[in-house]
C-alpha cells in the first residue's frame, strides 16, 4: 500500500499537488470484491479518475494528468 510520501511524490511527480490523490488500502485489496477490483479494470497502476465537485465521475483513465481541462480551470 502506498505511503502518504509515495502519494505525495507521485502527485508531485505529475502535477496533481491541487486535487486529492489516492490510494487503496489492504482491505481494499483483500478479496475480490473488495474496492480495488470494482474500479481497477485492468489492475494496471496507475488508475486515475478524474471526479468533478458534484462528485461525479468526469474521466475513468483516461491518463490525463491535468485535472484542470475537465474542472474549468
Amino acid at each position: 500500500m502506498p505511503t502518504v510520501d509515495q502519494l505525495a511524490g507521485w502527485a508531485e511527480t505529475y502535477g496533481m499537488t491541487t486535487v486529492p490523490v489516492l490510494g487503496f488500502t489492504e482491505a481494499d485489496i483483500s478479496s475480490l470484491d473488495g474496492l480495488a477490483y470494482q474500479i481497477e479494470g485492468d489492475l494496471y497502476i496507475p488508475t486515475m479518475y478524474t471526479i468533478g465537485r458534484d462528485m461525479t465521475v468526469l474521466a475513468a483513465d483516461d491518463m490525463n494528468t491535468d485535472p484542470s481541462s475537465y474542472l474549468g480551470n
